[in-house]
């Protein structure tokens, strides 16, 4: 590999060249270790900001006051932060920073070993703390106490979780799960969110929410999740609680963030709606109307987007959906309720849900698949599914006297006689239609 071509090399040359250290830090060279390519590369020098500031033309001062300057390369953003020294913690962020005087006093503030590493032009890796042996060993290990290192910020009991879930790492150290500094009650919900989210984007976020779980931190953010945890459902499609239950179609989804998160709801609202038969066996009827509600709850409290937010409530609120007269009706209307881009992604709730479940369960997919395959036939010829793709429209039928609010009914009538298909999509029959109506 020609580390000297690599991106921002030009930012450690010009750095050498005026007679500083300089090395890409942290996660790249963890990466390059793995033989991943690093998705940014940081840098770290002991050339003091302002001097950064001085030896490049475009710079930004991102976190001048933390001792990291932006360099922009042909509008490639890099970051390049003095060596420092951090202090005075208040379980968020250092209270105080200075600059310290060895790459070593730098690399030891870090989180991780396999993030505490350097690597110069050369190719040569400084490691003091032998994060590449607890990459070999397939460990995850803080630098120095854990318990300390999770004093400092608290974010890193999920970048903890995170890293073991992306790199498919073993804890180094067992006695986190039964630590007392395990609380997150000082980080802004961005904060949480965004690790939230890797951990849901990685290999294996099964493992993740188990191990939060387990921690006692599910429960800090996402509480109506952790009491799902023990709830038995006294049902035999379900051998088990509805936490695990949910963990199992959580592993069967695939890498996609609102089908993850829609996958931890889709069941919270269990606990509410539990009913018994005759038979003692347990029901939960209306329960996605709950899991949806409470969906919202947890991903307002996390400052989601109302974009993302609208989007898994209703992914939540139609997983349900039974599927066991597929015909081209009923596909149009599954069309006409739930926006494109849902469509596709309830289908593979719908899969993973089915798939956990207890018994034979080859029907169920079967008309799940029927009905995905004849949504994706009625797009594919442009069919009629929603009042925008009618031959007329508004205009039309104020031309032939159709007024006021029952313009809409009339054309929702036209919309339900295309669907069920007793009348055509075109300009004459619709208009036929409606003086029938008359």
């Amino acid at each position: 590999m020609n580390y000297k071509s690599m991106p921002g090399s030009v930012i450690l040359q010009t750095l050498n060249a005026a007679g500083y250290e300089a090395y890409y830090v942290g996660g790249c060279v963890r990466d390059i270790c793995l033989n991943k390519v690093p998705k940014d590369y940081d840098i770290t020098t002991n050339a003091l900001p302002d001097t950064v500031e001085a030896l490049f033309e475009n710079t930004i001062p991102t976190g001048k006051a933390y001792g990291t300057i932006t360099v922009m390369i042909e509008a490639e953003a890099f970051e390049v932060t003095t060596y420092r020294l951090e202090s005075d913690y208040d379980g968020r962020r250092p209270r105080a920073v200075a600059f310290a005087q060895t790459l070593v006093e730098d690399l030891s503030r870090r989180d991780f070993t396999m993030n505490a590493m350097a690597m110069d032009l050369s190719g040569h890796i400084q490691d003091p703390f032998n994060g590449q042996g607890d990459l070999k060993s397939g460990v995850l290990r803080f630098v120095g106490d854990p318990l300390e290192r999770i004093r400092e910020d608290k974010i890193r009991i999920l970048r903890y979780i995170r890293f073991l879930c992306q790199y498919n790492l073993k804890p180094f150290d067992e006695k986190l799960l039964k630590s007392d500094v395990l609380d997150l009650g000082q980080l802004s919900a961005e904060r949480i969110r965004e690790e939230f989210n890797k951990i849901l984007l990685s290999d294996c976020p099964e493992v993740g929410i188990k191990m939060l779980e387990e921690m006692g931190v599910l429960k800090q953010f996402f509480p109506e999740l952790s009491a799902c945890n023990g709830f038995i459902q006294h049902h035999p499609a379900h051998n088990e609680d509805v936490f695990n239950h949910t963990l199992s179609v959580l592993a069967l989804c695939e890498n996609n963030l609102m089908l993850r998160l829609s996958a931890l709801c889709h069941d919270l609202g269990k606990i509410e709606t539990l009913t018994f038969d005759e038979k003692g066996i347990g029901h939960f009827y209306g329960h996605q109307k709950n899991s949806a509600a409470l969906a919202e709850n947890m991903m307002r409290r996390l400052k989601y987007a109302n974009k993302e937010i609208e989007l898994v409530t209703t992914l939540v609120s139609f997983h349900m959906r039974i599927y066991e007269h597929v015909s081209k009706a009923s596909a149009k209307r599954l069309l006409n309720q739930l926006p494109s881009e849902a469509l596709e992604i309830l289908f593979l709730l719908q899969l993973a849900d089915t798939k956990a479940c207890a018994g034979d369960r080859s029907e169920g997919i079967r008309q799940i698949e029927d009905m995905r395959l004849m949504c994706r036939t009625l797009l594919e010829v442009n069919e009629a599914f929603s009042i925008k793709d009618l031959a007329v429209n508004g205009h039309d039928l104020m031309q032939i006297g159709i007024n006021g609010p029952l313009i809409g009914q009339r054309l929702n009538e036209l919309l339900e006689a295309v669907i069920s298909e007793q009348c055509l999509n075109e300009k004459t029959a619709l208009l036929d239609w409606l003086f029938q109506l008359k």
